[in-house]
């Protein structure tokens, strides 16, 4: 009955129709914790930054724990805000005279005028399961009898005309990837900016704006080897999509998470699993992460916390400069997670962030949270405006380049991609671009230019960890054009950067011994690791 009744509320009036791709930041609404200074000051500076008026900003007193009990929920949380969206008439309709079994206000919604709620951090991440509200058996299998889930799934069915506080419930929006979301005028898309700091909060709108401003630079990645078929599946059709970008792009199809010896520069876009906290290439190499990441990590409790450096995914990420990920607060399940090929599917047609998490989530009242500005779109600009604004020392403009040379080279072949990165490394000569161009030299015969391009890599200079991947395959197009010597030198000299992991180290010796044995050439590429450029 539950799913007829937010099913039939895709039926509503033609003036609830969707905004648009950009959606109108007057229809945003901020939820702030009034007693947290700080949490009302993020909210103001959201509000600012998007252009949001401060009217729309909602401070409630509230708990300033990140886990609250199912009746304090009720009465902190839920009550006081739906109240308030009727009174100030962000909700049109009538508030009922009776509560629920739960306590709960309850709101017959003809219609809302905002497209997204967010939450910023000090609103409470968390709801406990409450034994009382443990749903009717029905034929909800036993780990889907429990009230405990994330504040941001239960507030998104604030407006529906009934909802039970224990279990899944179905997402009318799920999948409808060409919905008119306005249309699901009983379901409320909630984001949060929220994260280990007020400071990486802020970041994620300034990250976000910088993305959605300058282009997302940088390197795709896709991380399959997961416990679950389902899963992997998911990741399959999430490269097939990447794979008809421009984006260069590694898939791991191996066990295991992307480790410290693989490459991992420049992650703009992320789609991977399976492990409790942030390990593998993140931790071990902490690398430089472009203006407007996008990383999506599919793990129970991901975001059991938000308040951590290094617990989970969630929070890690976001302290580390990712401006959108999404996270499950308690065990959702593998069928009650986001979706990563939809997710992605709708970013890469030009949506919103708000709208790719509502599309890619199966189920509300349930454990999924997204962090980041809703408004966000990823792909907002084209490559070729990017290309366009390219200038000697941009920040990951080199990506930018490279993205350029892989359309290059689908759309008119090697001659001209290597034509186009000879041209551009001579303006801003890089390591990126350079090994891209040299081993296209390389594959196209013109050995003596790929020589002359990779000399000034033979040279001293400091390379962060997240850098020695490319060092190190340089190195290997330099034994293959006949220069062992001049690739042991630096291969040698990348073995003692200071802080390198020590798999990374060892894997660095062994492309030595093997040069030096004859049998070393070309760039390192473990088994598992494909890249598609």
């Amino acid at each position: 009955m539950l799913k007829g009744l937010l099913l039939c509320l895709l039926l509503l009036p033609a003036g609830a129709a969707w905004a648009g791709p950009g959606d109108d930041p007057a229809r945003v609404l901020i939820l702030a914790n009034a007693r947290l200074e700080a949490s009302v000051e993020l909210a103001e500076y959201y509000a600012d930054r998007r252009e949001i008026p401060r009217e729309n900003i909602l401070a409630l007193p509230l708990p300033t724990e990140e886990t609250l009990s199912g009746p304090d929920f009720v009465r902190s949380l839920w009550n006081p805000l739906l109240t308030r969206l009727a009174a100030e008439g962000w909700l049109s309709g009538r508030l009922r005279e009776n509560p629920d079994p739960a306590g709960r206000k309850r709101f017959r919604a003809y219609g809302r005028n905002f497209r997204y709620l967010v939450l910023v951090k000090g609103v409470p991440l968390r709801i406990a399961d409450h034994p009382e509200w443990a749903a009717d058996p029905g034929p909800l299998p036993e780990e889907f009898r429990t009230s405990r889930g994330s504040v941001d799934s239960e507030l998104a069915l604030l407006a529906a005309p009934e909802s039970r506080l224990a279990g899944a419930i179905p997402n009318p929006a799920f999948g409808r990837v060409d919905l008119p979301l306005g249309l699901v005028q009983g379901v409320l898309p909630i984001s949060r900016l929220d994260g280990p700091s007020f400071a990486a909060a802020r970041r994620l709108v300034d990250s976000a704006l910088a993305g959605e401003r300058e282009g997302l630079r940088g390197r795709a990645y896709v991380d399959l080897g997961g416990p679950h078929t389902a899963g992997d599946e998911w990741l399959e059709a999430t490269a097939d999509l990447l794979q008809g970008t421009d984006y260069d792009l590694s898939v791991d199809r191996g066990p295991g998470l992307i480790a410290g010896t693989d490459r991992f520069d420049a992650p703009a876009l992320y789609f991977g699993w399976y492990s409790a906290d942030l390990a593998g290439a993140w931790k071990e190499l902490d690398p430089a992460v472009p203006p407007g990441a996008v990383a999506f990590a599919i793990h129970s409790f991901s975001a059991s916390t938000l308040r951590s450096r290094d617990r989970g995914w969630v929070g890690p990420l976001v302290r580390r400069g990712v401006a959108a990920t999404v996270g499950n607060v308690y065990e959702p399940y593998l069928e009650g997670t986001h979706r990563p090929q939809l997710f992605l599917r709708v970013l890469l047609e030009g949506g919103t962030l708000g709208r790719a998490a509502l599309v890619s989530n199966r189920f509300l009242s349930w454990q999924t949270i997204v962090v980041g500005d809703p408004l966000y779109r990823p792909f907002a600009r084209s490559l070729g405006e990017q290309v366009r604004a390219l200038s000697p020392g941009l920040p990951f403009g080199a990506y930018v380049a490279l993205s350029e040379m892989n359309r290059l080279a689908r759309e008119e072949g090697a001659e001209a991609a290597a034509d186009w990165g000879s041209a551009y490394f001579r303006r801003s000569p890089g390591r990126v671009i350079g090994l891209r161009t040299a081993r296209l030299l390389r594959e196209l015969g013109r050995a003596g230019e790929a020589q002359r391009l990779l000399q000034p890599f033979t040279h001293p200079s400091y390379d962060p960890p997240d850098q020695v991947w490319l060092m190190e395959a340089i190195a290997g197009e330099l034994a293959a054009l006949g220069e062992p010597v001049e690739a042991v030198r630096l291969l040698e000299r990348l073995a003692g950067v200071r802080d390198l992991p020590p798999a990374l180290r060892e894997q660095l010796r062994a492309r030595i011994e093997a040069i030096r044995g004859g049998v070393g050439s070309g760039s390192p590429r473990p088994a598992a690791l494909d890249s598609s450029r």
